[in-house]
């Protein structure tokens, strides 16, 4: 239905890369060993397992429309490329660097002197993974109530996902210029298409790997300023527990930027983090017990 979420480029260039050989052949000849042929290729090149099942996910729908229009001739070819049989993925990544190194790595990106990497490297520091950043649009970004959505079509919980819009972002878009509509972040050459990939490695100078970022995010909440696991997945836009979810949704936002914040300000050496008003406060006990009445939560305000 929305054609941005297909990459079309990007598929025909796998195709044109590693899949050759399939593309030469019948349908009717193609078999588990060309598929095993293709997944090593790309392993042997020192790419991650989720890039070599990618021959899987791109092989088997073709399997699928050619049965379903081959059906009324009678004809069934079983598709070499299901991935049932498949082990659970495995891609993670280890993590290195000790606190004081994290630091290093984000302040240097904190003073990147190249926009708009440097922006993209701040909303990287506040647990979003690239895709979902680079594929922000204006529309997406609510300046009056200080938030932003990933919509579910660019993050993996698949649902739309609100965060808090901190100080720091706020100055990081003011910075690249403010605009009605269109991609936050584009291409120079093309306004009209996101940032890419590509451009973003040409400015990555760390001894991680972009990814890598939430790595030392959940590391630095969890060994240095003590938060549970349950906070480093809210931050870092992990589909939550229902009825958590449910119950917080009002200020899970607000009370998952300010750790954000908190954090930042511990790493750099900074102090941006308001006390919250009576007013504000009251909100929050409000969204978190609406069957209280306004007296009885002042009064437990108060003591």
């Amino acid at each position: 239905d929305d054609k941005k979420s297909y990459d079309k480029k990007g598929i025909e260039q796998f195709h044109n890369k590693w899949l050759q050989s399939l593309l030469k052949k019948p349908i009717s000849m193609i078999d588990e060993e060309d598929i095993q042929r293709a997944t090593v290729r790309i392993k042997k090149a020192g790419l991650s397992e989720r890039t070599s099942r990618k021959v899987y996910q791109f092989v088997n729908p073709v399997f699928k429309f050619f049965n379903m229009k081959a059906a009324k001739f009678g004809i069934n070819i079983p598709s070499p490329a299901k991935q049932q049989d498949l082990p659970p993925l495995n891609n993670e990544r280890g993590l290195d660097l000790s606190i004081e190194e994290i630091k290093e790595v984000f302040n240097s990106l904190k003073n990147y002197p190249v926009t708009p990497a440097r922006e993209i490297f701040m909303f990287l520091m506040h647990g979003r993974r690239f895709g979902e950043v680079i594929t922000l649009e204006w529309i997406d970004v609510d300046f009056k109530n200080s938030t932003y959505v990933i919509r579910a079509l660019n993050n993996k919980a698949r649902i739309d996902m609100t965060y808090h819009l901190s100080n720091r972002l706020k100055e990081a878009l003011e910075s690249i210029g403010i605009q009605e509509e269109g991609f936050v972040f584009t291409q120079m050459s093309n306004k009209n298409e996101h940032y890419s990939d590509s451009s973003i490695r040409n400015h990555w100078k760390q001894p991680i790997v972009i990814h890598q970022i939430r790595n030392c995010i959940g590391m630095y909440l969890q060994n240095e300023l003590e938060y549970g696991i349950d906070i480093v997945e809210a931050i870092l836009g992990h589909k939550q527990n229902k009825k958590v979810t449910n119950r917080y949704a009002k200020i899970n936002y607000a009370t998952i930027g300010r750790i954000v914040d908190e954090m930042l300000d511990h790493i750099f050496g900074e102090s941006t983090i308001e006390q919250d008003s009576d007013d504000e406060k009251l909100k929050q006990l409000q969204a978190l017990f609406p069957e209280k009445s306004v007296e009885q939560l002042k009064f437990f305000l108060n003591s």
